[in-house]
């Protein structure tokens, strides 16, 4: 028996089992204590005692080395010691290097993703394969559970190239009832690959096609698993399901598996775990500075502390270090961490893990974003590079309110939509303004941008892609409910930015005030009325460009007599088509019109004209 088996003081000490979740939890204190105990009665060449020495290797071999080691623990060890017994060991405890690859199972309810999780995974977290009392009561999957597997050796190339001796894949199982689109849009954020569970027996239905829509936003990598195939009528019905997927998703042969994931028939489970050993890379990392974590489960271990689950999604943590959570306005130090029930010291993004917290309430906090201190900051309003969703059938309106999500995150938020010439937002150009999001041949070229002005403040990544839809839209009208989605290009972070930062954004109408030519004064003059009111002050217009319905360009002199009426100078002469027009008996009006642009967010309301 090794010492990592022994029932020592230290190993009772130091791992504790909750009945919810078989979590184990480093008591730090009572490391601390053994160490400080070997460094006061270090005897011998070392200084080291034959028994505490054991002790300090039980704790290596537990997988506590880096806590020895860390900056909290480090004055308590011996220099003699470390240098002759522990300097050689972190190179065994760190060799053994662990890649995580996040893999999301998505489709329409009922087409076999939970049983597909169980039968591909070997670790389940508590909240994996519907082991929610109400989950188990309706037989369908309200939340996203959790389970893992580990890739059979040969490794990727590329993953081992990076110094990894092991590939954990992590499944994410998501609902597919279609009244719980937003946790299927927050399952999206974490992943680097998405499963699209089709029943063979049903084919393509709504959430089908919605999970397709979510894959072209949050993750082109996807798997098409053709599952219940011993419930296919024929061969037949396969292969046109199998064309039919191809039209709507670009997947070729080796991305396309049928399976049979009922217990006692399993069927294409290896083959989809090839498959997926095959989608596996090396994850672009984020260059934004600090750690960002998306917390989905939160609960509490008694005499412990507060355990947060979640995904990190850019930077590094160890334990000891201090987190915050922004939406509760605390901070708390890591006391240890865990990667499916294994402790571990340090974690980096794409790692799914549990924090262990010193204690907070855990009911304030059912998911949100845990980050490096004073990363995140409120948001009021933010811009975003905005692109439709051609299945959305629906008018999309400026001044329009959307349910944004981002990651586990949903708010309801006032929508205008604008273009400008270049494709980068630059918050000094013109934009014009656009009365719904509708890309036509006259603005195709056109880059768009949408205005959200969130109805509260917003805790959000400064690069987070943000996701419109109707989540209150009828769910039985079998209509697809996500209308467009963008990267955040812009945010605005004072409470009253309408008063002052954003007057900067130039959005403008264009705007226009007609009136028709009464008669002509002389061959370069013209009184006109119909554009003003009598008590309109014509002052404020004088020198203003105007052009009349017949071609001719001009300017406003300023008024004559009253009732509203004008004077009208054409510096190049009035033709003679136009004066026989003004003069006719025929009614056929000659218009003056004004153009000018207004800009939206101008508090002062004024009129401008182009140079």
């Amino acid at each position: 028996m090794g010492p990592a088996d022994t029932d020592t003081p230290i190993n009772k000490h130091t791992r504790r089992n909750n009945q919810e979740d078989t979590w184990s939890l480093v008591n730090i204190d009572t490391a601390y204590d053994c160490l400080t105990k070997i460094k006061e009665h270090g005897t011998g060449a070392d200084g080291i005692p034959n028994k505490l020495y054991q002790a300090a290797v039980h704790l290596i071999s537990s997988h506590l080395w880096n806590i020895i080691n860390s900056s909290l623990l480090s004055s308590a060890v011996p220099v003699a010691f470390k240098n002759a017994h522990i300097t050689s060991i972190p190179k065994m405890a760190n060799s053994h290097r662990i890649y995580n690859f996040n893999v999301g199972l998505m489709g329409h309810v009922d087409c076999g993703k939970t049983s597909l999780c169980k039968a591909l995974s070997s670790i389940a977290s508590t909240a994996a394969f519907d082991k929610n009392p109400q989950s188990k009561e309706r037989g369908i999957t309200l939340d996203m559970g959790f389970s893992s597997f580990s890739l059979d050796p040969p490794l990727p190339e590329s993953i081992s190239k990076e110094g990894y001796s092991e590939v954990r894949v992590t499944l994410v199982d998501s609902p597919g009832h279609a009244s719980l689109l937003r946790t299927v849009l927050g399952a999206a954020s974490i992943i680097d690959l998405i499963i699209l569970v089709v029943d063979c027996s049903s084919g393509i239905q709504t959430q089908t096609a919605e999970c397709i829509i979510v894959s072209e936003i949050v993750c082109p990598h996807i798997i098409v698993v053709l599952n219940k195939v011993d419930l296919a009528i024929d061969s037949r019905q396969i292969e046109k399901l199998v064309k039919r997927i191809r039209r709507v998703v670009p997947v070729n042969d080796r991305e396309i598996v049928s399976t049979c994931a009922l217990e006692g028939k399993f069927l294409g489970i290896d083959s989809l775990k090839k498959a997926i050993h095959n989608s596996i890379r090396v994850r672009t990392l984020s260059n934004k500075r600090g750690m960002l974590l998306a917390a989905d489960h939160c609960f509490a271990i008694k005499g412990q502390g507060t355990i947060i689950t979640g995904t990190v999604l850019r930077g590094a943590l160890s334990c000891g270090d201090d987190v915050e959570i922004p939406s509760l306005g605390i901070r708390r130090r890591i006391k240890s961490m865990q990667a499916f029930r294994k402790p571990i010291s340090n974690a980096m993004a794409g790692d799914r893990i549990g924090l262990c917290l010193t204690q907070f309430d855990p009911e304030n906090l059912e998911r949100g974003w845990v980050c490096s201190p004073s990363l995140l900051l409120p948001i009021h309003a933010a811009i975003i590079k905005v692109t439709p969703i051609v299945h959305y059938k629906q008018q999309i309106p400026s001044r329009c309110k959307f349910h944004i999500v981002i990651a586990h995150e949903v708010i309801l938020a006032s929508v205008s939509f604008f273009t400008g010439v270049q494709s980068q937002f630059n918050l000094d150009a013109k934009y014009l303004h656009q009365d719904e999001l509708r890309i036509t041949s006259q603005n195709k070229d056109s880059s768009w941008f949408a205005l959200l002005e969130f109805e509260r403040a917003l805790l959000c990544p400064d690069d987070a892609v943000l996701i419109g839809c109707k989540l209150d839209a009828d769910i039985k009208a079998n209509n697809c409910r996500i209308a467009f989605h963008g990267a955040i290009v812009h945010t605005f972070a004072e409470k009253n930015y309408r008063d002052h930062s954003l007057t900067r954004l130039k959005v403008y109408k264009n705007k226009e005030k007609r009136g028709i030519i009464e008669r002509a004064n002389d061959s370069n003059t013209l009184i006109c009325k119909g554009m003003f009111k009598k008590e309109t002050d014509i002052t404020k217009f004088t020198n203003m460009k105007v052009k009349l319905s017949t071609g001719e360009k001009g300017y406003i002199q300023g008024s004559f007599a009253s009732q509203g009426k004008f004077k009208v100078y054409v510096p190049s002469g009035i033709t003679n088509t136009t004066k026989e027009l003004i003069i006719s008996k025929d009614n056929n009006h000659v218009e003056v019109i004004l153009p000018f642009i207004k800009y939206n967010f101008d508090r002062n309301k004024k009129m401008y004209q182009e140079e």
